[in-house]
This record gives C-alpha cells, structure tokens and sequence, in this order.
C-alpha cells in the first residue's frame, strides 16, 4: 500500500510517509500512545515487501510486545564507548587494507555524535593516556565520514543536553525528493560503572539505549531488534486551567508524586510518555529533569511530546519562526504534535493531577540542581563554539591517514593483535556440509561456576592487581606496578583486557577453594591463572567450555565480558540461564549459549578434569544438542538447549559472530 504523501510550505515540497492514511481501514491506531506512532512510522517506512508491511500493521493493532525495529537517524555515544567502536572500525580497515580490499566501506552510514568527558588543565597538559586516547578520537573524526564531536570542557559539570544537537525532523533526499521523518536516537549505553541511560532529552525525541556491540549493525545502517514496548501515560493535568501555581513548586510536586508511584511499579520494558493540560507548565528545563529523574529506573526510555512551549522554545533558540512551522504542520499531519484532550490508549496511566498534590519537597539536588536560566543568547554562544573545542583540544595532534597508525609499545591504545582480528574473520571450513552444524570435541572445561555470576566480575573495572596476568604483562613491557591503573584505563588494550576475564574477587571456580582468576589444569594437577590455562590449551588446539549457574551474565554491561571470553577461545558456555542481553553478545562473540534442561553442576557432579564432546547434526532455532561427558570412569549423556532464538541469532552465529557478519554485509 502506497501511503506516500506530500506537502508544500514556504514554496518547498516535503513528502512523508503518511500514517493517517491507514486510519481508515485501520482506526485502531488512531489511539496509539506518540511512542507508538513514531515506531509504526519507522516500522512501515522501511517495510520491505507488502507481506512486511501487513505483519507490522497487525503488531500495532494487537500490541503483544513482538519484535519490531528500531532504525536510528543517529547514535550518541561518550569518549570511552568511542574509543572501542573507533577502535574496532580502524582494525577492520586494517584487516581490508591487508587484503587489497576497499577501506572506504568502513564508515559509518549514519550520524553518529561522540560526547567528550571534561578535563582538568593539569590532565590535558601532563596525563599521556588522556592524550593518547583523545587523539585516537580526534583521528577518528577526520578518518571516518558522519562522525560530530563535542570536544571536553564545551559545558559544565558534563552537563550535556541533547536537545543542542537535535534537529527534531530528520530530512533525506530520495529520487530527487525531499522526504521527513521524526529523528530517532540511539544511545550507546557505558560501561563504566555508573551507566548513563536513557539520557534526558526534552525535544519529543524518542531514544532507547543499547550496549556497544549491538549497535555495531546500527552504525552501517541496519536495524536494532526490540520488542514493541508497553506505553505508561503519566498524565499531567489541572482541572481548572485559569488557577495559577508557583512555578519553583511545580517541579517539586510533580516528581515528588512521580518518584513515589514509580517506585511501586515494575518498568522493565516499558516507555513512560507524559501527556495532559498541565504540560504547559513545564518548560524545557523542567521536562529535561523530569527525564533525569526517570533515567534513574529500568524502564526503555521516557518521553515528552512537542507541543507549543517546545516549538517556541525552538524559535527563540533559532532567532526564526519557519523551522518551527514546518515540525508543527509535519507533526500535526501525523498526529505527533500534543494536543489537549486527546484519546490515547496506554497500556497503564499514572495520574498527576496539580491541584491535589501535598505541599511536599522533593529532594533539590534532584530537581533545583543545574536548573539554568533559559537565556537565549549563551545558547547560542554554547551552540555556535560546541564542535570547536578548547586550545587543548584543537592543538591535539595526529597522523592524517584513513588507517590508524599503532602504537606497538603504547599499553594504552594497541589493537595491533592478530589474536584480536580473529574477532572479524568469518569461521574457517573445510566443506559446505560444515555450515550448519556443531561439532566441539574433546573439550575441557575452563571453569565451573555457581548462580549470578555478573558481566562486572567476568571484566572488572578495577585496578590491576599485583601479580595478575594482566600485571606481568605490563611489567614485561616495563611498567612499574604504580602504573598498572585499572583495567577501565587499559580497555583500548587487548593484550591486557583477555587477562582481565575472571580477576575479581567477587568471582569464584568451584574447581578450587580460592577465590579470582584461577583454574586447575588437570592434566598436571597445576593451579594456574584462567588465562594461562586458556593458553595451554590455544597451545594444542584444544577447545574450552565454562559450566555456570542461574543469571550467567547479569548486572551492568561490560563490553569486554564477552569479548574476552571469546579471545580465550572459548567455545560454548553451558548455564542454567543467561542474562538475555549478555547471551545476546555472547552470540555476537561466536560463542554458543546453551542451557541445562534437567540437570546442572551439581547433578552431574563435574569436577573440571571431564571431556566433552557437543554435536548438533543441524542448528535451528530452540533446538537441543548432544553433550557427551567423559568422566573417570563412565561416560554420560545429556541434551541441552540451544539458545540460538531467532534467526538473525543463528545467522550471527553461522558467520562466527557480529564482526564478521557485518564485514560480510559491507563487502557484499
């Protein structure tokens, strides 16, 4: 169905995908929450075939959180998450360049905006690793094409606004047409130790938050996978208009009730998306902290629609009404622009109503803190200089070539690593009939490990303790043990971070009673470091595999948690359940996930010191597999459930990871 449809303002021809188009035949959808529009939008907007676009239709209209996709107009990102993704792309260049192969097929297909932290004076004159790696970025922003970057020092306190980069509309020219769409963002989500999620925008910009290694695939233009996500309706409202109320206590009543009613419901999954006459009494800076304070819950995202106070907000920033005519007559049009009384469908309301609200305090430093004057004139001083950067930064030197010139005996940004371009080759095999099955013999085992085993203990941020392999590593390459730092400062490193996998205290192999990074190697009865058993067995090409309890995988993010994992040549790690979002990078490693059925370590009273052999005649979607333990004295055999859950997961699979399932897409 053609739902292609055009308008003209100001002697200009705008053409959009038309969403009212389909309320005829489907009224339904009139109702839906403005989070739900923008994704129906995105979704039929890029809805290859008419069988596609049907099956989108009917996920809307029945909202029974299926997948969908999420195709982001830009990624935003912080320095440390930058530094890994810059560093893969310049590697993958290198590995190209070795191959006679094109570069200029490694760059990014969309925007992507890389926010710098701040820095002290003595740090950007005296701090070498600081420099190093600000550099790294600084190359990367003349290497690679569609990359922003907001140099350190632009605000303070970090206090970054992404309302400064938004354009609200997102406008592509196709066939010689000008088409518009709502700008979608994609938030890389850190790993470091307090993760900024759904960071605050106040614009009516919906923006979710992944980890770095799934939004490799959205940087060259493919799609994210979600689920569609229930709709929260914080409805925001006075029964009588004409009353007034002091402003400084608005701020205060509303998140005060917000807070409260939040903290008593379960938000895993969900979008919350405020809506009401009492909008208009929240300005910009109030909607962003409103945000603030939602980031600090797991829900998806949270979300403000545009309605007059934003559009006016934008005119007096652009000193000029025409933009904010034509967000209006688009939105409007698709019926994204807020209105009041409008019918809305959400899956749940929380309800604010302004005149019934006690007189209570919020804590300030939530809401008061950092509230600044909404003078136009330093904005556009902050907007005019916000890619210029610093002395510091414009006087940052670095080569100018398209591929990174490495550093062999930097311990700080070093992906000069053969081990780690084994990350972005695709699966050697000696014949077709290898494509599509499992075959893992003669494993040993790694580790044994109990339940809640978290992404934070497989790759500790923490400083690098003294004699740790990650340790005698560094001091081969002379650095003295009060420059070891942590590993969160060595992760532009591969030769450190693969000895960082397990170093925490928290951690414990019930191979052995002591707890960190350690191991038996069975066949001497040796106790030795994770990495160096690891080793041992690359040595003889001998496959690995790690046992673990419940929740293998939870907590915060770690990049480098599955990565490591993998340059430990680990083939398939055996749980009884995974953190879905680290099982999901897990897969983007190569490595397979498979699930106990009815037995566990425990059951099966392993020790470390069997032998396994994993088959699979085909791999499919929520299959099992065959294990085969050879014990001292009896073999045994089990199924386990193979956690390939969609297609796209045994796709990534099949092509040995995300890595080379991309490099494959790009030279194709």
């Amino acid at each position: 169905m053609n739902v292609i449809n055009s308008f003209e303002i100001e002697n200009e021809v705008f053409y959009f995908y038309d969403i009212n188009k389909l309320l005829i035949n489907y009224p339904k959808l009139r109702n839906l929450p403005k989070v739900l529009k923008i994704l129906f939008e995105l979704n039929i907007r890029n809805a290859k075939n008419e069988k596609e676009f049907q099956e989108i239709i009917n996920i809307f209209l029945n909202r029974n959180q299926e997948e969908i996709k999420f195709y982001p107009s830009r990624i935003v990102m912080e320095d440390f998450e930058a530094l890994l993704t810059f560093s893969d792309l310049a590697t993958i260049r290198d590995l190209l360049k070795s191959k006679n192969e094109d570069i200029d097929k490694i760059n990014p297909k969309i925007m992507i905006d890389i926010l710098m932290n701040n820095l002290n004076q003595k740090d950007g004159e005296e701090n070498k690793e600081l420099i190093e790696k600000y550099s790294f970025i600084k190359w990367s922003q003349h290497a690679f094409k569609n990359i922003r970057v907001v140099p350190p020092n632009c605000f303070e306190n970090n206090e970054f606004d992404l309302n400064y980069l938004s354009t609200i509309l997102h406008l592509e020219k196709k066939d010689g047409k000008f088409f518009l769409y709502p700008e979608s963002i994609l938030s890389i989500e850190t790993s470091k130790k307090e993760p900024n999620k759904n960071r605050p925008n106040s614009f009516g910009i919906l923006n979710f938050t992944i980890d770095n290694i799934k939004s490799k695939t959205a940087i060259f233009g493919n799609e994210i996978s979600i689920n569609l996500p229930k709709v929260v309706g914080v409805k925001i409202h006075m029964k009588f208009e004409d009353d007034i109320l002091e402003e400084d206590s608005i701020i205060e009543k509303i998140g005060l009730s917000l807070e409260n009613k939040l903290n008593s419901m379960s938000l895993k999954g969900k979008v919350l998306e405020f809506y009401g006459n009492g909008l208009k009494y929240l300005n910009i800076t109030h909607r962003k902290n409103i945000l603030k304070l939602c980031s600090k819950y797991e829900m998806e995202s949270s979300f403000f629609a545009i309605d007059e106070e934003t559009i006016s907000y934008l005119n007096r920033i652009k000193e000029n009404e025409d933009y904010g005519k034509l967000i209006k007559l688009y939105l409007e049009k698709q019926g994204l622009f807020h209105q009041k009384n409008e019918q809305i469908d959400f899956d749940e309301i929380i309800d604010i109503d302004l005149q019934s609200l006690e007189n209570s305090i919020l804590d300030k430093n939530i809401f008061n803190e950092n509230i600044f004057s909404e003078n136009i004139h330093t904005n556009d001083i902050a907007l005019e200089n916000i890619f210029k950067g610093n002395d510091f930064w414009q006087n940052l030197d670095f080569k100018r070539n398209d591929t990174y010139t490495w550093d062999e005996n930097s311990n700080n940004i070093n992906f000069y690593n053969k081990e780690y371009l084994e990350l972005f080759e695709e699966k050697e095999l000696d014949n077709i009939e290898e494509t599509n099955k499992i075959d893992i013999q003669n494993a040993g085992i790694l580790a044994l490990f109990k339940d809640l085993v978290k992404s934070e203990y497989i790759s500790p941020l923490e400083n690098i303790s003294l004699y740790s392999p990650a340790a005698k590593y560094l001091e081969s390459k002379g650095v003295k043990s009060f420059e070891y730092n942590t590993f969160l400062s060595r992760s532009a490193n591969p030769n450190v971070m693969v000895r960082s996998i397990f170093d925490s205290s928290y951690i414990k192999n019930n191979m052995l009673t002591k707890e960190g990074s350690f191991t038996i190697d069975y066949r001497n009865g040796e106790i030795v470091s994770i990495f160096d058993k690891a080793q041992r067995f690359k040595e003889i090409s001998r496959p690995l595999v790690i046992f673990a309890g419940k929740d293998f995988g939870s907590g915060n993010f770690r990049e480098w948690a599955s990565k490591g994992i993998r340059l430990l040549r680990v083939k398939a790690i055996i749980a009884k359940s995974f953190d879905e979002r680290y099982r999901l990078n897990l897969v983007a490693c190569g490595i397979l996930p498979l699930e106990f059925i009815d037995d566990d370590i425990e059951s099966l009273k392993l020790k470390g010191n069997e032998t396994l052999n994993i088959e699979a005649s085909e791999i499919k979607i929520n299959s099992k597999v065959d294990v085969f333990i050879e014990k001292e004295n009896i073999n045994i055999e089990i199924k386990l459930k193979l956690r390939l859950d969609t297609k796209e997961d045994v796709e990534v699979y099949l092509k040995g990871g995300i890595y080379p399932f991309l490099l494959n897409s790009i030279r194709t």
